[in-house]
């Protein structure tokens, strides 16, 4: 019998490559709280899923096990952003959503999430697109976040996307 506490913390470890997906699963069996939990080859499909980050592949071991780490306590892991290229500290806090969005923008961030355009919100919700463009320009603003891109990978990690 060993004392060692069950992992906490559970993988989705996605990689085209199989000799990458098998070095980052040697790499994760020696750390006692993390465990691999499924493995895929399309990064795209982890992204839709509600992946709350992902590596370069450029990055340390140490780098990698670390973002693990922050991701599991609520963080967000991405090396830049992905539509302006510019860095963005590796990771970034995910913001209460309770305080900061009212009912109809978190209704908003959902939408954009799931990929519909301004009009087929506006439709959705029974607006003008200048509202929901309004909408859509306010929740970036309170979240300090600077893309689309970045709007709905934080509606993923809050379990605000909308199929």
């Amino acid at each position: 019998m060993t004392d060692d506490p069950a992992p906490s913390i559970q993988v989705l470890l996605v990689d085209d490559h199989p000799i990458v997906r098998d070095g980052i699963r040697s790499l994760m069996l020696r750390r006692r709280d993390i465990r691999i939990v499924g493995e895929a080859q399309d990064g795209d499909e982890a992204m839709r899923i509600g992946a709350a980050g992902y590596p370069v592949k450029n990055c340390s071991s140490e780098d990698l096990v670390r973002a693990i780490r922050r991701v599991h306590q609520g963080e967000l892991f991405f090396p830049q952003d992905v539509s302006t290229g510019e860095e963005n500290n590796w990771t970034s806090s995910v913001p209460p959503v309770d305080n900061e969005l009212s009912e109809r923008e978190l209704e908003v961030i959902g939408l954009i999430a799931a990929e519909l355009t301004n009009k087929r919100i506006a439709d959705e919700l029974g607006l003008g697109v200048r509202t929901v463009e309004t909408h859509r320009e306010n929740i970036m603003n309170k979240l300090k976040i600077r893309s689309v891109a970045g709007l709905t990978r934080y509606a993923i990690a809050r379990g605000l996307r909308v199929d």
